[in-house]
């Protein structure tokens, strides 16, 4: 009985990791343009970006409100570091781990890369903090829309998505933004992983 129910149960996990299992995939265009490539500028936003099940705004009214309940200014410094960790923490971590892999073609990519024929704008669109205290956790978790635009007419030639890319840790992620910047590694290192596979850098 302990063997079924033991059974039963790692069938269930792995079935549900494989349904949150990471995904990249092209929706449109054809990202080919991007061989040879040695220069690509990159831009970052955060359109209709949704936490959890909530829009970004009503997020964030809500933790401040909760944090400043527990004590005065802590609301107002967490809003600035959710705000400040985009490029401080998140961008250069994707940036980071993208360069890494694609320097091996000779390409640079940043985002004050001059006179590139071709720019991607990275667009967050999910975030899932996840959470850790102490004797639970769960992991965080972006995904994001990269479309690829030619720079000189600014027509879009391409679109990527990369949905659930984890943010894993060694246990110590107490941050939030923490957890956020790994899922962030997570996704720059896939993505650069992804284009040299299928041969579009």
């Amino acid at each position: 009985m302990k063997k079924l129910v033991l059974t039963l149960f790692i069938i269930c996990t792995f079935g549900l990791l494989s349904l949150n299992a990471q995904k990249i995939r092209v929706t449109d265009g054809d990202l080919s343009v991007l061989k040879g490539q040695k220069l690509i500028n990159l831009e970052f936003t955060y359109n209709n970006l949704k936490v959890g099940k909530m829009i970004e705004q009503d997020y964030l009214d809500r933790k401040v409100k909760e944090y400043n309940k527990k004590e005065a200014g802590r609301g107002e410094r967490f809003l600035e570091s959710w705000k400040g960790d985009r490029e401080t923490r998140y961008e250069v971590k994707f940036i980071e781990l993208l360069s890494k892999y694609l320097e091996r073609k000779g390409t640079d990519v940043d985002t004050d890369v001059k006179d590139s024929e071709y720019k991607m704008v990275i667009n967050t669109f999910f975030i899932e903090p996840g959470f850790n205290i102490g004797i639970t956790r769960r992991n965080a978790a972006v995904s994001m829309s990269i479309d690829v635009y030619k720079t000189s007419t600014n027509e879009k030639v391409a679109t990527v998505t990369i949905k659930n890319s984890p943010g894993t840790s060694m246990g110590n992620d107490y941050d939030t933004g923490e957890r956020i910047s790994e899922a962030y590694a997570k996704a720059g290192k896939s993505f650069a992983k992804f284009l040299l596979k299928k041969k579009y850098i």
